[in-house]
């Protein structure tokens, strides 16, 4: 139990063996569930791991960072910081000891997703030493806005040393090659690529549509206080070239996926929105609203309704209010759901045209 706590409740075959375990024991204790397999040669003991409140996926902070997770950038390039011990460590082959036997409630895939993220990303670094978390799986641990849903199975991504090997585990995705050590930052013990380092990573990999959100939330959610880094981590990679266009786009005032997506496409049309989130007062000076794309001199708002929020009858309550409020004062409103920008596009921009054209 001393070993799994050193290293957030996950233990190595090697290690278990080492402290004293007989593999028949081993056995037993993962078809009682009292200890659960993470990946091949690792296993979670639930006694020892962290609360799933502290490890839970996407939960942020007031600051928009995952709770107990200040980011501290790394001092020694290439180290492991997973708490592993020292026989873990240094001798990867061990970890890929197994132990027959059937895995815990069903089949193993099953088993290892019921696992918190952060486990599941432990166990795959401590599977790789001189790994870190890359690409989406830094995304998710940073707290990183416009990811897609993640799956039950999604694979952990990990960079490593172009120099080591080349062998691709279950339930990972290796990426290789280098990671300046400024590039690197530490979670609670887990190396992850930074902030500038990851946006850059995931604007790469992405659609042109995807790739802008992600770079406006970041830029939103003030995990980058620029892009500059950002595209000097692009510079000279494969597909940089292609991306090149995708940061000019960004505008870190857009307050969700939408609002981009919806930006995105009246810019496409010609209509680009002039103002985000333009702040309209009453007479007295009391702030009204904050529109999400307005043309302020044609008095017209378009707003962004996406999510169950705007559902909710308090929440549709004071949209009403508030759109009373705006055509008193002679704005004109157009809502836009996702459902029109991904099904009806044209009709969303003949929409924003005709009533341009039309004036106030």
């Amino acid at each position: 139990m001393y070993i799994a706590r050193r290293q957030h409740g996950l233990i190595t075959t090697r290690q278990a063996l080492g402290a004293g375990l007989t593999p028949d024991l081993l056995r037993h204790l993962v078809r009682a569930g009292m200890w659960l397999r993470a990946r091949q040669g690792i296993y979670a003991l639930p006694g020892a791991m962290p609360s799933a409140e502290d490890e839970a996926c996407g939960r942020l902070s007031a600051d928009g960072r995952p709770p107990h997770s200040v980011p501290r950038r790394r001092t020694v390039p290439g180290a492991t910081a997973t708490g592993a011990s020292t026989d873990a460590a240094a001798d990867p082959s061990g970890l890929a000891v197994d132990l027959p036997g059937p895995p815990v409630n069903g089949s193993y895939p099953a088993a290892k997703a019921r696992l918190p993220f952060r486990v599941r990303v432990r166990a795959a670094l401590l599977a790789r030493p001189g790994a870190v978390a890359c690409g989406v799986t830094a995304g998710r641990l940073l707290g990183f806005a416009g990811l897609p849903q993640p799956a039950d199975d999604e694979p952990v991504h990990l960079r490593l040393p172009v120099h080591g090997s080349r062998r691709q585990l279950e339930g990972t995705v290796s990426h290789f090659g280098p990671v300046e050590a400024g590039e690197l930052v530490d979670l609670d013990g887990i190396p992850v690529t930074g902030p500038d380092r990851t946006l850059a990573d995931l604007v790469l990999a992405s659609s042109r549509e995807d790739a802008v959100a992600m770079i406006d939330a970041a830029l939103h959610r003030r995990l980058v206080t620029g892009l500059d880094k950002a595209v000097a981590a692009c510079a000279k990679r494969p597909g940089a070239r292609r991306v090149a266009s995708y940061w000019p786009l960004a505008d870190g005032r857009a307050e969700s996926v939408l609002e981009t997506r919806l930006r995105l496409l009246l810019h496409d049309a010609g209509v680009p929105p002039p103002c985000l989130q333009w702040p309209v007062t009453d007479g007295t000076g009391r702030l009204l609203a904050r529109l999400d794309l307005a043309w302020p001199g044609e008095m017209l708002d378009v707003e962004a309704d996406g999510g169950a929020v705007h559902e909710l009858p308090p929440a549709l309550h004071r949209d009403r209010e508030r759109q009373n409020q705006l055509l008193d004062l002679g704005w004109r409103v157009r809502r836009v759901t996702w459902a029109d920008v991904l099904r009806t596009p044209a009709k969303v921009v003949t929409s924003v045209t005709g009533w341009l054209a039309a004036g106030p």
